[in-house]
Parts: C-alpha cells; structure tokens; sequence
C-alpha cells in the first residue's frame, strides 16, 4: 500500500457505499482526488480521460489499490 492510501486524512469507510464520476482522473487533482476516494471505502468510481492508454493505466492502478471496488474508464 502506497503513502497516499496510508495517510488518507479521513476515516476509511468514509465513502463506503459510494459512487463517484471524476472527469480528467490521470493526473493532478483529479487523480489525487480518485486515489483519497478509492481509500476511503468508494464502492464504485467511473474515471475519464482525453487518452485511452492513460484511463486504461489509471483505471487499472485504482483496481490493484482497491479490488472490491467497481473501478470503470471512459473515454472523453
């Protein structure tokens, strides 16, 4: 488990049951935003990106750090 997953500054099931949509989730904000979320507990998060290689790579990050969770990518 990485840094970004240990230090989460909530508590881990704060976004169980959740479902989230993050537009631009391979860098910046966005991804940092997709990791904490995915940490928390979020049962179900679709990511999108401009690139399909870049989504796909995200995507399937998010799904190591969180196998319970259903972790989708669509192109934009």
């Amino acid at each position: 488990m990485s840094d970004a997953y240990r230090h989460a500054p909530f508590a881990p099931d704060l976004f169980a049951g959740q479902a989230a949509l993050i537009n631009g989730a391979t860098s910046g904000i966005a991804a940092r935003a997709a990791e904490m979320m995915v940490a928390g507990g979020l049962s179900a998060l679709v990511i999108s990106a401009r690139t399909e290689a870049d989504g796909i790579a995200m995507r399937d990050r998010l799904r190591a750090q969180a196998p319970a969770a259903r972790i989708e990518f669509v192109a934009c």
